[in-house]
């Protein structure tokens, strides 16, 4: 079984066919855009180099929470699972998503 992961990334700059996307605290890379629709501010999933979907705040929120339950299921340290709280909360603050 192979499983695909996607990251998620706000949309910086539109060029046409690509665009640059930032993956948090400017972490820049231009991409390929494999979807309809996309503009400045959109927030995207990127995997292996192309935006393959675009997704809401609520969507973006439900991903992120995906990443800490993960997180609580592979942890038993109680302090590792607090800095992994603080660095979702700080991702989501950069992209812009409200809580």
């Amino acid at each position: 079984m192979v499983v695909c992961w996607g990251v998620p990334a706000k949309v910086r700059e539109v060029k046409g066919l690509t665009a640059i996307v930032d993956f948090g605290e400017g972490s820049l890379k231009e991409v390929v855009i494999a979807v309809d629709e996309v503009k400045e501010g959109d927030l995207v999933i990127v995997h292996a180099g192309a935006i393959v979907g675009k997704m809401s705040e609520e969507e973006l929120t439900g991903y992120l929470e995906l990443f800490r339950e993960m997180v609580l299921s592979l942890s038993d340290d109680s302090e590792e699972v607090k800095r992994s709280d603080r660095e979702l909360h700080r991702y989501k603050e950069y992209l812009g998503v409200r809580e």
